[in-house]
């Protein structure tokens, strides 16, 4: 599978987990990390046995956090990860880089 197509389906879990107001548990080096760790809606974690068992651990001990890192995944996700934004950022990143191409030639 390409790097594009993990880091949408990353992007695009985490944005139907956090829209249903669900902690997430995902992998340090998933795309979405960053976003569960700005929006502290769930755990980032090694994608390793060791520290994947001892994230669901703490997961499990905080359970009484679980909504309130629901709530915060899903304000987090219709705030910043709606495909408006997305479509704003691919924009950006486009413009810039046309931009950048103009200039070095």
């Amino acid at each position: 599978m390409g790097e594009a197509t993990e880091s949408l389906r990353n992007s695009l879990v985490v944005r139907y987990l956090s829209r249903s107001r669900r902690p997430v548990i995902v992998s340090r080096e998933a795309s979405a990390a960053c976003f569960v760790e700005e929006a502290q809606c769930g755990y980032v974690c090694v994608p390793n046995p060791e520290p994947i068992y001892t994230t669901l651990l703490r997961a499990l001990e905080n359970r009484d956090q679980w909504p309130e890192m629901g709530r915060r995944g899903r304000d987090f996700a219709f705030r910043h990860l709606t495909w408006e934004k997305s479509a704003e950022r691919a924009s950006r990143c486009y413009e810039e880089l046309l931009r950048d191409v103009k200039a070095s030639a």
